[in-house]
């Protein structure tokens, strides 16, 4: 027989049963949004078809980015995921604000539609990427034409309160392969010299050599897996996206992105210590180490980050129930 006090430990959290219910509506509300777009919006799907299928070239050159081992870019596929729950976090302002307008001014009003300029500078971008063959420029002129198409159809209000969402989808434009390289390469060395110091507490002999570690019977490098920058940007965009969804100021976001780059380095320093101080003993648990995802590593850091932020954030220990509650 099951006590009072052990149901009570089963209940899952108030958290926890908000975003549960806030799923399982939007699952069961998807028939109908179906139903309903294509009874009264399908006209929309000349538009998102052709724009989508601009998209087609230029996602193949993401690929090829992302699917690249131990990538500092890996992240960005999931980068849209983060970008509804912003807008699924401002529903409630952008229905209220589209309402308000709505009830002040007729469809036909200026102020109910945006200027097509945004939209169109987006589209000039995107083919100015297929000659060029420039992925970033691609999905900058991508995210660009999607912001000109709401705000055309909103117009400026409303289209501000969607801002949050629209910034943080710039995070997914790839960066150039020239710079990640030389990012790479600088951040690998700074990691094994930071890692050096670490060892020569307890291997007064250790040395380092670009990102090569050298022990007296044991070497490793800060590559792959360690190199630091792949555990530095995720980092740093998922305490973006943290800022943002708090709503923090740009002070304390600023403090907030800095103290996770700083945690994300640290980690990375401290594994490469620990592959030096195990390898003098055993090689193969060093190299499992070395070799650990860096999403792990990246975890933990934006474990500490949010811990963080719960101290120096708004005064909110959890998220607002309102932000996941069923509409």
């Amino acid at each position: 027989m099951t006590t009072p006090a052990a149901a009570k430990g089963k209940a899952p959290s108030p958290q926890w049963e908000t975003i549960r219910q806030a799923v399982h509506s939007a699952l069961a509300a998807l028939p109908e949004f179906a139903r309903k777009f294509w009874s009264e919006e399908r006209h929309w799907l000349l538009v998102l078809t052709p724009l989508f299928l601009l998209l087609y070239g230029p996602f193949q050159w993401f690929l090829r980015i992302w699917a690249v081992p131990h990538s500092p870019l890996a992240f960005q596929p999931l980068v849209p995921l983060g970008a509804l729950a912003l807008a699924w976090a401002d529903r409630k302002a952008i229905q209220e604000t589209y309402r308000a307008m709505a009830d002040i001014y007729l469809p036909t009003n200026k102020r109910r539609r945006g200027t097509m300029l945004l939209a169109a500078l987006g589209c000039v971008l995107m083919v100015m990427a297929y000659l060029m063959m420039l992925a970033p420029l691609a999905m900058i002129g991508f995210i660009v034409t999607v912001a000109g198409i709401l705000l055309h159809l909103y117009g400026g209000t409303v289209f501000l309160t969607m801002l949050r969402p629209l910034l943080f989808l710039f995070t997914i434009v790839p960066l150039p392969s020239a710079g990640v390289d030389l990012l790479q390469k600088s951040f690998q060395a700074g990691s094994a010299a930071a890692a050096t110091q670490v060892i020569k507490l307890i291997h007064p002999s250790t040395r380092v050599i670009g990102n090569r570690i050298i022990l007296d019977n044991y070497s490793t490098t800060a590559s792959g897996a360690s190199s630091g920058l792949n555990t530095l940007l995720p980092t740093l965009v998922l305490a973006l996206w943290l800022g943002l969804f708090r709503k923090m100021k740009v002070g304390v976001l600023a403090v907030l992105l800095t103290a996770a780059g700083a945690i994300s380095l640290l980690l990375n320093s401290l594994r490469l210590a620990l592959v030096g101080l195990i390898g003098v003993y055993n090689t193969a648990w060093a190299e499992r180490l070395h070799d650990l995802s860096p999403w792990v590593i990246t975890g933990l850091a934006f474990y500490l980050t949010y811990l963080l932020a719960e101290r120096i954030g708004p005064r909110k220990s959890r998220l607002d129930e309102e932000d996941f509650a069923t509409p």
